[in-house]
């Protein structure tokens, strides 16, 4: 019985890895992608791409639950990334924040300060999995046309007030247009407008010096 339930490890290949090697794989985790340890071209560390760079790094062969297990133990957790500016500036970065309370602090009656951008919404969704019957493969029909209208909208940042226009593209007449609109609507004040540096915006502002 004792033979039953006792750990058989393989021949001068540890069980687990050690404590410095659990912190040394979490680091390369949240630093690293699978690519750059030649393990395929994903972007995102799975169990099993774990388990290989385990195996091949270590010398130690562990389960997908063992490695599941490890990862709680070290407090990670399994989320969507986002995405971040890889040329971000911290140091334009922290002058843009400055400006900002700047201008926050004298804000009046007479000003307002926006924040715009857009999104564009679509006619279809991407495909994610689902479940299905063994040996078919679930089939979405689709219509060979797909539909999206881009929405324009901007912010308040000190009321909340939404102001937003619809189009069925996104081009630099269809931003000149919702501009247009902001300025009608806020006509007697002056307006401090924060935008992104899109191709859109970067022409219509230097087509346009009105805005």
């Amino acid at each position: 019985m004792d033979a039953l339930v006792e750990r058989k490890c393989g021949p001068e290949r540890p069980c687990f890895l050690t404590a410095e090697q659990q912190n040394e794989l979490k680091q390369v985790i949240l630093t690293s992608s699978p690519s750059d340890h030649r393990l395929g071209c994903v972007s995102s560390w799975t169990t099993p791409i774990i388990r290989e760079y385990v195996r091949n790094t270590y010398d130690v062969e562990m389960s997908c639950t063992g490695i599941l297990r490890m990862l709680w133990r070290l407090r990670s957790s399994y989320t969507r990334p986002t995405y971040v500016l890889a040329k971000a500036d911290p140091e334009k970065q922290q002058a843009f924040e400055r400006e900002i309370d700047l201008i926050k602090k004298l804000l009046n009656n007479d000003t307002v300060l926006l924040y715009q951008d857009e999104t564009h919404v679509r006619a279809y969704q991407s495909l994610h999995a689902t479940w299905s019957e063994v040996g078919k493969q679930k089939q979405m029909p689709t219509y060979g046309h797909h539909a999206s209208v881009t929405l324009f909208d901007t912010l308040n940042a000190m009321t909340g007030e939404v102001l937003h226009q619809t189009s069925s593209s996104c081009k630099q007449e269809d931003f000149l247009s919702f501009l247009q609109l902001v300025a009608n609507h806020y006509k007697d004040q002056l307006i401090a407008m924060v935008v992104d540096n899109s191709k859109i915006r970067i022409l219509s502002l230097r087509t346009d010096g009105a805005f």
